[in-house]
């Protein structure tokens, strides 16, 4: 079915391919944006409105009748923890998502879906696999998504809710990636803390086709781990990269308290253990195409455009 899809952080590296794919498909996208300069009608399917969330401005007259929401909109973690950065983290992600959810509710015909980026980053640090029953981790991250989520709680019922716990995005051209990269090719690429954590990953192509099938299929409210089915070590990950970009890999690890002296709180990124099942969204008939790290960073740097 043909539909009206009504994006936020479309300007995102997930965003873009995501607007891209749902044009391609056919429907009809507007993304809200926060920078007014862009707000116009780029073709027949696609329209940029301004907003903002904080001072929540919006002009509701140049909304058609929606049929889905996708909600990405969120200052990146990626950025360094600084108080101010921590505080825009929360406030980017929370007032965004009420607002989305206010405008929403008085819609005269209400969506039927609202899928909302959410993180791995809620669950516990742990080796054991873990699935959307599993407890609220401690600590920014954690608190973070758990706040994010929560703030969605004012959407009407009848509206189905999805929630996408997201982990580490495997991109070229962005994310965590993007930043290794030229590490790896260099021939000092090697494992963190004592490698043994645990990352739970998505290729960028399987999530980006994930946020399509949650609009486009009967998927239950609830939350569910947008990660491949392979986990990987630290270590498998590192080697599997240097194999990949043919480099050595012969380093020894970083320790976790070098990466702590450099980077605070920010750390444990890259130092958490999250093990993740994704039973639950593929029971609902979504297939990842990438299962294994192999694969996925094979195709990534075939593709890579630099």
């Amino acid at each position: 079915m043909v539909m009206n899809v009504l994006i936020t952080g479309g300007t995102g590296f997930i965003g873009k391919q995501l607007i891209q794919l749902l044009l391609k498909q056919g429907h009809a996208v507007t993304n809200l944006t926060t920078q007014k300069t862009q707000e116009g009608v780029v073709s027949n399917l696609l329209q940029h409105i301004y907003w903002n969330p904080t001072s929540k401005e919006i002009n509701k007259e140049l909304l058609p009748e929606i049929q889905a929401v996708i909600h990405l909109a969120g200052f990146s973690v990626a950025n360094k923890w600084t108080a101010q950065n921590k505080a825009l983290m929360v406030s980017s992600r929370i007032s965004s998502t009420e607002f989305l959810c206010e405008i929403i509710n008085e819609m005269n015909v209400a969506p039927a879906v609202l899928v909302g980026a959410s993180a791995s980053g809620f669950y516990k640090n742990s080796d054991e696999v873990q699935d959307e029953t599993a407890l609220k981790g401690t600590g920014f991250l954690s608190d973070l998504t758990d706040q994010w989520e929560k703030a969605s709680t004012s959407l009407h019922p009848s509206i189905k809710n999805i929630h996408l716990r997201i982990g580490v995005v495997l991109s070229a051209n962005d994310g965590a990636l993007k930043k290794l990269t030229p590490i790896f090719k260099a021939g000092i690429g090697s494992a963190v803390g004592d490698g043994n954590q645990y990352m739970s990953w998505v290729h960028e192509s399987d999530l980006v086709e994930l946020f399509s099938y949650c609009i486009s299929h009967n998927i239950p409210s609830g939350a569910y781990n947008a990660t491949s089915g392979g986990p990987v070590t630290n270590t498998e990950f590192s080697k599997t990269l240097a194999h990949v970009l043919k480099r050595p890999f012969f380093l020894p690890k970083t320790p976790a308290f070098f990466l702590r002296l450099i980077f605070g709180e920010m750390a444990q990124l890259v130092l958490v253990s999250q093990r993740l099942s994704n039973k639950k969204i593929t029971s609902a008939g979504f297939q990842f195409q990438f299962n294994t790290i192999q694969e996925a960073l094979t195709d990534i740097y075939g593709k890579a455009k630099n």
